[in-house]
């Protein structure tokens, strides 16, 4: 690839994700230089036909981390691995587990970043964390605190909605199974506001903020309309014939830290306004709406049965 005056040397980490893979393509074809973490042999295959210069280290290890950022003459890095835990919420993860990874994760992000003269480092958060965090929870405390961190740095904060796409891997097919065997499942507060963005519409605001260098400034990446949980479940059971089953009560969501943090999650009291990342990104979602994304994401689901189908008949 030939440089030029606007390409920029960037670490991604999360790359192997059906989101982090979308995200290398459109910063590839942007005319950037793309190194990024491969879990596996396989993954750092679909990485290099992706554009991408694969690397394998341990995330939590911040001298090799700044080995690579200096061999990959990374002028900037984007820490898109926090977006693991940030899919529709109808699956449930450990979240206190996942409060210790992602704090080990990302400070030893930050600590290699400043060791290799990184320039610019752009963190993607999360727009469901909380206003107030009045029990404590230790995953939106992690999340807050190195939300700070980056700022310190002059860094850019990016906080994400929850996310939703056409992937296989997406929390939207278990939805979609819970939906057909009308099996009940926690939807949190109705009252509620959520805010949301399909998967598709993030790789260009990435693009866009690599380009711009935000420095010490925290934008929202959201569509238009927040949509509470049940809302959400409720339109996607309707584009796909089926009607909302019972919502399990509060209770039963779970008890100890975890089920606290997925019923905060669930019943998130967020405020956050989109317009500031739209102007200061030059970017809006193509998506403006949940519908509209999620008639493009059956459409597209529907067109892969039919070719599935067409194979599995020949």
């Amino acid at each position: 690839m030939t440089e030029t005056p606007n390409t920029h040397h960037i670490f991604l980490t999360g790359g192997a994700s059906a989101l982090g893979r979308a995200t290398v393509r459109a910063l590839a074809a942007a005319g950037h230089q793309v190194t990024s973490t491969a879990p596996t042999s396989l993954d750092a295959n679909h990485l290099r036909a992706d554009g991408a210069l694969p690397v394998y280290s341990a995330p939590t290890d911040s001298k090799a981390i700044a080995n690579m950022l200096k061999m990959a003459k990374t002028d900037t890095v984007i820490h898109l691995a926090p977006q693991a835990y940030n899919s529709a919420p109808f699956g449930r993860h450990d979240w206190d587990a996942a409060a210790l990874q992602l704090h080990a994760e990302t400070e030893a992000l930050l600590e290699a970043a400043a060791a290799s003269g990184v320039k610019s480092f752009i963190h993607t958060s999360f727009a469901s964390l909380p206003d107030h965090n009045d029990d404590h929870l230790p995953f939106f405390e992690v999340a807050a605190t190195l939300e700070a961190a980056v700022l310190a740095i002059n860094g850019c904060v990016l906080r994400v909605g929850f996310l939703f796409g056409e992937s296989p891997e997406d929390p939207l097919h278990e939805l979609e199974r819970l939906l057909r065997r009308g099996l009940p499942f926690a939807v949190g507060d109705s009252h509620a506001h959520a805010y949301w963005l399909a998967a598709a519409d993030l790789p260009a605001a990435l693009v866009n903020a690599v380009r711009v260098q935000p420095a010490a400034e925290t934008l929202a990446l959201v569509n238009d309309t927040p949509l509470t949980v049940a809302a959400f479940a409720k339109l996607f059971a309707s584009k796909i014939g089926l009607s909302l089953p019972g919502a399990l009560p509060a209770f039963m969501i779970g008890q100890g830290n975890n089920g606290k943090t997925q019923a905060a999650i669930l019943s998130s009291h967020t405020s956050v306004e989109a317009a500031p990342a739209r102007e200061r990104l030059n970017w809006k979602p193509r998506f403006a709406t949940t519908d509209a994304a999620l008639e493009d994401i059956l459409l597209t689901w529907r067109a892969s049965a039919v070719v599935t189908k067409a194979l599995a008949t020949r």
